[in-house]
């Protein structure tokens, strides 16, 4: 075994499929390097519960592992405004984002990503050395229960403490699945960063296509964001009968206006300016200020109003009663794909159509997408506070890791027994 690289005992309660062939030993002795923390970095990024865009450093193991556990090492994950919606939602009851990976510090929560990782010790029968994606924590390691599909390319982490959590959040493909075989890193991060939000943009365009209040213009707020533009870009590719509005800070313009998906682009200053049409609002800043200046101007012409994500969380709550329109609602993109079934004349001919818009948006998107790549605690933790305070730049897409550089991909060596 290589100098530095750390020896995991465990009892293991069915067959590990390693390197070397079935292994159908009570006991295995698995080597990873680098497998557990040095005691000289911390294993986790937490939040606090009352106030989710505090971020601190916190150390505390992942504990021994159960039968039908596997412990996965957290290669990489990417930070996106959806990430930051993710720590902000984290209590709301339904998505429940706090509840997937338990904290060791009391008052704290961990924030959740979409990442990728690498099974470095098992209990179950998804070997050591599988490389996974899906949903992860801003950690050094998570634990998951894993129950593998028909397919044996994707599992469901059925641990009890994630019962209620939505299945898409608990669901992890492995690189032997189409979506992820075969992928450079470059694409690896494309499919993590932009791949995953598609279907919510997409599906936001067609909700409001469809809408029985027919609108003639669809509003989407933090319009240079990735969701925001896989919205606009969907329009456009399924040639929609909506004109696509995009709002955004007066520092964003000139890049969102060069992105070539709206139909008009202003600042949240330049609400009043708007003509008065019927309207749908997706709303993915969660700013209450900017949702008052959208209801006085557009008043009952707003006929839905899909609250997607909250990017700028300086904002205090207004009252909005006064002004009529359609009440803001929780738009959750699993609920609007199951609705887009009937308009679409069944989920058949909605993936296709869906998979159609996908790959032509990669085919736009990918050659120009950019990823800053951070390593280490502290390099995440500043990418944490940089985007809560909203001074990300908007054409990177960054990509963190709380292992060192040269450690975030285990080396899982064959079985030694």
């Amino acid at each position: 075994m290589a100098q530095g690289s750390i020896l995991i005992k465990t009892e293991v309660s069915c067959v590990l499929i390693l390197s070397r062939g079935i292994v159908p030993e009570s006991m295995v002795e698995i080597a990873v390097e680098p497998c557990a923390t040095d005691g000289n970095t911390p294993d986790h990024l937490l939040v606090e519960v009352d106030s989710p865009t505090t971020a601190s450093l916190h150390s505390g193991s992942e504990g021994s592992l159960n039968d039908s556990q596997v412990l996965v090492q957290v290669v990489r994950f990417v930070f996106t405004a959806n990430t930051l919606t993710y720590a902000v939602a984290g209590k709301m009851p339904v998505l429940n984002y706090f509840g997937n990976f338990p904290a060791p510090t009391s008052g704290y929560a961990r924030p959740v990503c979409w990442g990728c990782g690498v099974v470095v010790a098992s209990r179950c029968d998804v070997p050591v050395g599988t490389r996974i994606y899906g949903l992860l924590a801003m950690s050094k390691f998570v634990t998951l229960t894993p129950e593998v599909a028909a397919s044996g390319t994707q599992f469901v982490d059925v641990a009890p403490h994630r019962e209620n959590i939505l299945l898409p959040y608990k669901t992890y493909f492995t690189s032997s699945d189409d979506l992820y075989r075969d992928l450079s890193m470059e694409e690896e991060d494309f499919q993590l960063a932009a791949g995953n939000l598609f279907s919510t943009g997409w599906s936001m365009s067609q909700e409001a296509a469809t809408h029985p209040a027919a609108p003639s213009a669809v509003l989407i707020t933090s319009a240079s964001s990735r969701t925001a533009f896989a919205a606009a870009f969907a329009a456009h590719f399924h040639k929609l009968a909506l004109k696509v509005i995009g709002l955004t800070s007066a520092g964003n313009l000139d890049f969102t206006r060069n992105l070539g998906v709206y139909d008009e682009v202003l600042s949240y200053e330049d609400i009043p300016s708007l003509d008065v049409q019927k309207i749908a609002v997706y709303d993915l800043s969660g700013n209450d200020h900017v949702k008052q200046g959208i209801y006085k101007h557009f008043r009952d012409m707003v006929v839905t109003f899909g609250q997607v994500g909250m990017t700028h969380i300086e904002s205090q709550r207004v009252n909005l009663e006064t002004f009529g329109g359609a009440r803001p609602s929780s738009f959750l993109v699993f609920e609007a794909m199951q609705a887009l079934k009937k308009p679409f004349g069944g989920g058949r001919k909605l993936s296709a159509a869906l998979a159609d818009a996908t790959n032509a948006y990669k085919a736009k998107v990918f050659p120009s997408f950019q990823a800053e790549r951070e390593y280490g605690a502290d390099e995440t933790l500043a990418i944490f506070r940089r985007m809560a305070r909203n001074e990300a730049s908007p054409g990177i897409t960054y990509v963190c890791s709380l292992w060192p550089k040269g450690q975030e991909e285990p080396d899982v060596s064959a079985s030694r027994i």
